[in-house]
């Protein structure tokens, strides 16, 4: 049950993956000719796309979750109990999102062991909510997906406090007229 709503979110997460691709691409740009500026706006620009995606997943959640189990075919009890844990994992959707984006900055600006240590950190969190939720709380297969919910919003808070330190000065210079520029956003799709 576990495997098939996972499938189900890595289907869908994959879906965007160009927010780590296209982030990690036009940030190395940036970065390579020392345009901070236009760097923190692309990475603003993925955080926005990455929350608004991972809304429109909450939104969606109830035919996307119905769906997926059903193209996999999962028989009545399986898909029940992947309901319960895709019910959990949904509450991720904004924050997963928006740690692809976060893992693309990173690794667009060489800061490849940083990324590393917010992945060990999400399977850290992750497996303490997963030893609490299950075993403390008796939460089950639901409490498996809300666990994994809770790791990727801690990520996803330490990707953005790190975003915040390093680039804090350049913040004040972002307008939401250049962040929602059109062409931008489409180069960074």
């Amino acid at each position: 049950a576990i495997a098939l709503g996972a499938l189900v979110f890595n289907f869908v997460f994959w879906g965007f993956g160009f927010l780590r691709m296209g982030t990690t691409g036009v940030v190395a740009q940036y970065f390579g000719a020392g345009n901070n500026t236009s760097l923190v706006l692309t990475v603003g620009r993925g955080l926005l796309m990455g929350a608004g995606l991972g809304i429109l997943v909450l939104l969606l959640q109830s035919p996307l979750i119905s769906a997926g189990i059903a193209l996999l075919g999962a028989s009545a009890e399986a898909g029940e109990q992947a309901r319960l844990y895709a019910s959990g994992r949904v509450w991720a959707a904004p924050f997963a999102l928006i740690n692809y984006v976060i893992l693309g900055w990173l690794l667009g600006c060489q800061r490849v062991r940083v990324a590393l240590a917010i992945q060990i950190l999400i399977n850290l969190v992750n497996l303490g909510t997963v030893l609490v939720f299950v075993y403390g709380l008796d939460w089950g297969v639901s409490g498996i997906g809300r666990a994994t919910a809770v790791a990727d919003f801690s990520g996803s808070a330490a990707g953005v406090f790190l975003l915040w330190r390093s680039y804090r000065g350049r913040f004040a210079d972002i307008s939401v007229a250049a962040l929602l520029d059109t062409t931008a956003l489409r180069r960074l799709v």
